[in-house]
C-alpha cells in the first residue's frame, strides 16, 4: 500500500516536474537546480515533499515527512488558545438543545434555565465577546414564555428579526418568539407581545422544534412523541414573518399534518429554497419527504412526496448540496455513521458506498450514544474533490469526520491518525457540539453539562499546516518545509511559477522586468513580458484600440483606421472649413483636408457655404437652398405699378435682385390708382388735376380762345366746364342772327 501511495504522489506531482526540468534545463538558475535534485537519492526532490533531501530515511511516505502520526493530519490550530481547545463557564442551571451558526461570526446557544428558555451568543472568534448581544455575560432568559419551557431552535437575522422556537415540559404548547437583534427584547407587534403560541395535533410534548424561512415567510417543524415512532406528530405551520399570524391557505387548514405518527429528525430548504426537505422516523422505517411553500407534497420527489431510507435513524441531518442530497446519522449501532446519497428525485445513487450507503465505524469499543449534530459542506477546489465535513457528540467527546464524498469514504489526507476521523477527548459529561467553519477553518463548539457546572466548548482545526514538510494534496501543491516565497514552493504551498511584474494588472508584463518564482495566485506578475506600457491596463497586445491617444493594442501605431470610438469626417476641397457629405472619411482625428461639418454645398467654391453671405449673382451662396433670396448683398429697390402705367408709387417700395412682378424701377407716380396720371402725362388745363404729376394744374388763357387751351394744351370733353360750354353756344347763336340780318338788310 505505501508503495501505490508513494506512486500516486509522485504521478500527481510529473506535470509540475516536467515543467519546473524545462526551466532548469534552459535557464539552469541555482534554485531550480537545488529545487529539482534528488540529493539523498531516496526517490524524492523538495518540490515532490522531501522535507530533508540529506537523509535517505525521510522522505514523504516514511518516517519524518509523513510518519504515522502526522499523515496530513487534522491537528488541533494551537494559535487559537494555548492548545487549540478553549472554554468557558456558564451558569450550572443552563441546559443547551442547539447550537447554531448562521455565519462564521455569530454562534447561537438554546436552551433552558430552571424552566424559562434562554439564548446567549459568542463572536464567530471562537471566544466570548464581551458587550455583544447574547453575550455570556448578559444572557437572554426569556421570563414571558410560560412556564417551564425550553428553546429549542432559533433562526438569527431574518428580515432584520431574531426568532426562537420554545417547547413546554408536560404541554402540547408550543411557540415561536421574535427577538429584536440589537437589544434582548421580544417585538411586540409580532403574535401577542413577541409570542406567537401553537399546540401540537395529538396534543403531545414538544420535543423537537426546527425554524426555517423561503425569504418572505417563516416555516414551523414541531415534533412530539409520548413513545415510539407510533405515539409521535409532526405539524409544519406557515406564518407571517412580521405579525406571527398563520396562513390559512397553507395546507389547505393552515397546518400541515402529513407526518402524524412520525417523529421528526431534521428539516432544511430544498434546492430552490421555497421547498423543504423532511427527515422523520416512523414505525416501520426513517424516509426524505419534501413539500412545497404552500403546504402540499412535491409528489415528483420519490414515491408521491416520500424517499425510503433502508436504515431507521435516531439522530441525523440533511445537507442539500447542488443537485445531491447526503443524509448522515446513527441508528441503534453507537459505532457507526451512515451516509446516504440521493438524487434531486429522492433515488439513492448506487455508485456512492454501497447502494448509496456508506457506513463510517468510529470504533468498535464506543458505548456512549453517539449523535450527528450537524453536516456541513466544505469545498476544496484543488484536485476537485468535494468534501463535507460530519461533527457529531461521541459520549463524552466531540469529533470531525471529512468525508470524500466523490470516492465514498472518509478523507485519509485528515483526522489524528491519517484515517479521516478526529476525536476529540475532552473527558466532559453529556457533552453536544456542533461542527462549524470559522476563518476558513473547520471548528466543533459545544456545550457540556456537568454537575455543578457547565462550560462552552470550542475547538479549532487546522486541515493542513504549510511548511511542515507534509504535502495535503487537496490544499497544498508543494510544501518544502519552510514558508520562504521565490523558492519554488510559496509560503502558501503553492508551487510558484516564472513570472515578469504586470503593474498595471492587465495580464501582461513587464518586458524590461526579470523573470522571478512567483505564487501564482498573486496578482501583479504575468507569465507574459509585452505590454508596451505597463503603467496602463488600457495598453497591452490583445487590446482594442480605442480613439483615447493611446498605442492600445501595442502596434506602434495610435488611434489607427478601425479603432473604436472612430467618428465620421468630411471632405473640405476648397478649405472653406465646411465639408461635403458625399465624401467621408472615419478616423480618430480628422485628416488633412477633412472636417467635422458636412454642410457645404459647393465643395470647388470656398466663397459658397453655409456662413457665406447671399450676392444677387444667381447662386445660393449661403447653401440654405434658395438662390437670390431676400436680404442678399447687391438688392435694387423696385416700387408699386398697381395702375400698370409703367411708373411707380415712391411711397411703396420693396429691395430685391430682379424685378418683382407688379413693380417698376422709377418712383415718378404720383397717383398710382389711374393710369392717365404720372410723370409723363399730358396735362389738362383748368380741370383741377394735376397730370403730369409736376405739383400744379395748368391754368386755361379764355380771351384768346376760350374754347382752346392755351399754350398748345387741348381740352378733354370729360374735362370741359358746362356752364362755359354753354355760353359759348349762346354766343355762337347771336354772332349767326347778328350775320343774317345784316344780309338780309
Amino acid at each position: 500500500m505505501k508503495k501505490l501511495n508513494i506512486t500516486l504522489l509522485k504521478a500527481r506531482n510529473a506535470l509540475f516536474i516536467t515543467a519546473f526540468a524545462f526551466l532548469a534545463l534552459f535557464s539552469s538558475p541555482a534554485w531550480a537546480q537545488v529545487f529539482l535534485t534528488d540529493g539523498d537519492s531516496d526517490g524524492f526532490t523538495p518540490l515532490e515533499g522531501d522535507c530533508d533531501d540529506s537523509d535517505n530515511l525521510i522522505f514523504p511516505g516514511a518516517g519524518g515527512c509523513r510518519d504515522a502520526d502526522a499523515l496530513d493530519a487534522t491537528a488541533l490550530d494551537t494559535s487559537y488558545s494555548t492548545d487549540g481547545v478553549d472554554f468557558f463557564s456558564i451558569p450550572a442551571s443552563l441546559d443547551i438543545y442547539s447550537v447554531i451558526s448562521p455565519d462564521p461570526d455569530q454562534f447561537f446557544f438554546s436552551g433552558e434555565s430552571n424552566g424559562e428558555p434562554l439564548l446567549f451568543k459568542i463572536s464567530g472568534t471562537l471566544s466570548p465577546t464581551s458587550g455583544s448581544y447574547y453575550n455570556t455575560s448578559d444572557i437572554f432568559t426569556d421570563t414571558s414564555a410560560p412556564a417551564n419551557s425550553r428553546y429549542l431552535s432559533s433562526l438569527s437575522a431574518f428580515l432584520s428579526q431574531d426568532y426562537a422556537c420554545y417547547g413546554t415540559t408536560g404541554s402540547e404548547a408550543y411557540g415561536v418568539v421574535a427577538l429584536d437583534p440589537s437589544v434582548p427584547e421580544h417585538i411586540s407587534s409580532f403574535g401577542s407581545s413577541g409570542i406567537a403560541t401553537q399546540s401540537l395535533a395529538l396534543g403531545l410534548f414538544t420535543e423537537n422544534c426546527i425554524l426555517l424561512s423561503d425569504g418572505t415567510d417563516l416555516f414551523v417543524f414541531a415534533s412530539g412523541c409520548t413513545g415510539d415512532e407510533s405515539t409521535c406528530t409532526t405539524d409544519v405551520t406557515k406564518r407571517d414573518s412580521f405579525t406571527g399570524s398563520i396562513e390559512g391557505s397553507f395546507a389547505s387548514s393552515g397546518t400541515y399534518a402529513g407526518l402524524n405518527n412520525k417523529k421528526l429528525i431534521h428539516a432544511v430548504n430544498s434546492f430552490s429554497g421555497s421547498e423543504f426537505f423532511q427527515l422523520y422516523a416512523d414505525a416501520t422505517t426513517d424516509a426524505l419527504s419534501l413539500i412545497d411553500s404552500t403546504g402540499v407534497l412535491v409528489t415528483s420527489f420519490g414515491t408521491d412526496g416520500y424517499a425510503d431510507l433502508p436504515v431507521a435513524l435516531e439522530s441525523g441531518q440533511i445537507l442539500v448540496s447542488d443537485d445531491e442530497i447526503y443524509i448522515a446519522g446513527t441508528s441503534g449501532d453507537n459505532s457507526t455513521i451512515h451516509v446516504f446519497k440521493m438524487d434531486d428525485t429522492g433515488t439513492l445513487d448506487a455508485t456512492f458506498g454501497t447502494a448509496g450507503q456508506l457506513d463510517i465505524v468510529i470504533s468498535s469499543e464506543v458505548t456512549e450514544p453517539l449523535s450527528i449534530l450537524n453536516v456541513l459542506s466544505y469545498s476544496y477546489t484543488l484536485d476537485n474533490v468535494d468534501q463535507f465535513l460530519i461533527g457529531g457528540s461521541l459520549g463524552d467527546d466531540a469529533f470531525i469526520a471529512t468525508l470524500d464524498t466523490v470516492n465514498a469514504t472518509l478523507y485519509s489526507g485528515h483526522g489524528g491518525s491519517g484515517d479521516g476521523l478526529f476525536i476529540l477527548n475532552l473527558g466532559a459529561n453529556e457533552f453536544s457540539s456542533s461542527v462549524i467553519i470559522a476563518n476558513g477553518s473547520p471548528a466543533l463548539i459545544g456545550v457540556s453539562n456537568q454537575s455543578g457546572t457547565s462550560e462552552v466548548y470550542a475547538a479549532k482545526y487546522e486541515l493542513s499546516i504549510c511548511g511542515d514538510g507534509i504535502i495535503d494534496p487537496l490544499e497544498e501543491g508543494c510544501d518544502d518545509g519552510n514558508t520562504i516565497a521565490h523558492d519554488g514552493c510559496a509560503d502558501t504551498c503553492a508551487i510558484e511559477v516564472l513570472k515578469y511584474i504586470d503593474a498595471d494588472h492587465d495580464g501582461f508584463g513587464d518586458p524590461l522586468s526579470t523573470l522571478q518564482l512567483i505564487d501564482p495566485s498573486l496578482i501583479g506578475y504575468s507569465t507574459d513580458n509585452t505590454d508596451c506600457d505597463d503603467t496602463s491596463n488600457l495598453a497591452y497586445p490583445t487590446a482594442t484600440e480605442a480613439c483615447d491617444g493611446i498605442d492600445n493594442d501595442c502596434d506602434s501605431t495610435v488611434d489607427e483606421s478601425g479603432a473604436t470610438g472612430e467618428t465620421t469626417f468630411y471632405q473640405d476641397s476648397d478649405g472653406d472649413t465646411f465639408g461635403d457629405a458625399d465624401s467621408t472619411q472615419l478616423a480618430c482625428s480628422a485628416p488633412t483636408g477633412f472636417v467635422a461639418d458636412d454642410t457645404d454645398c459647393d465643395d470647388a467654391e470656398s466663397v459658397i457655404n453655409p456662413d457665406a453671405t447671399e450676392e444677387c449673382d444667381e447662386v445660393d451662396n449661403d447653401c440654405d437652398g434658395s438662390t437670390d433670396e431676400a436680404g442678399a448683398e447687391g438688392e435694387e429697390t423696385f416700387y408699386e405699378d398697381s395702375d400698370a402705367d409703367t411708373f411707380g408709387n415712391p411711397d411703396s417700395s420693396r429691395s430685391a435682385c430682379e424685378m418683382p412682378s407688379g413693380y417698376v424701377s422709377n418712383d415718378s407716380d404720383c397717383n398710382d390708382e389711374s393710369s392717365d396720371i404720372h410723370s409723363s402725362a399730358d396735362e389738362i388745363c383748368g380741370d383741377g388735376i394735376d397730370q403730369d404729376c409736376d405739383g400744379e394744374d395748368l391754368t386755361c388763357d379764355p380771351v384768346d380762345d376760350p374754347t382752346t387751351p392755351t399754350s398748345g394744351c387741348q381740352m378733354s370733353q370729360e374735362n370741359q366746364n358746362p356752364q362755359s360750354f354753354a355760353f359759348s353756344v349762346l354766343l355762337l347763336i347771336g354772332g349767326l342772327t347778328l350775320v343774317r340780318r345784316r344780309l338780309t338788310a
